[in-house]
């Protein structure tokens, strides 16, 4: 910040939290590889900017150790703004 100007207003927080629960442990060869998360997250902007929640259910897809097919559904809501923002995600992701 600047001389002159508001701590608060330039101010940001935030925080998530997420939990995991892989399906090794089933019978069902199909859901081996399957991961089920849940997060949860908050951001405060501080100012005039609208602060803003998410929180995301996801399912992952285990193709091998390195190797991950990701969908997820973020669910936003913004504190002052009723925009649909929310957003369907598709990830493939390798890890080398």
């Amino acid at each position: 910040c600047g001389p002159g100007t508001d701590y608060e207003t330039h101010f940001k927080r935030g925080w998530y939290a997420q939990a995991a629960l892989k399906l090794g442990f089933t019978e069902v060869d199909l859901l081996n590889p399957v991961e089920i998360v849940v997060r949860y997250s908050a951001q405060d902007f501080g100012g005039k900017a609208s602060d803003l929640t998410e929180f995301t259910p996801c399912l992952n897809y285990y193709l091998a150790s390195s190797t991950i097919f990701r969908i997820a559904f973020r669910l936003n809501q913004e504190k002052e703004n009723e925009i649909d923002n929310n957003e369907f995600i598709f990830q493939f992701a390798q890890g080398f």
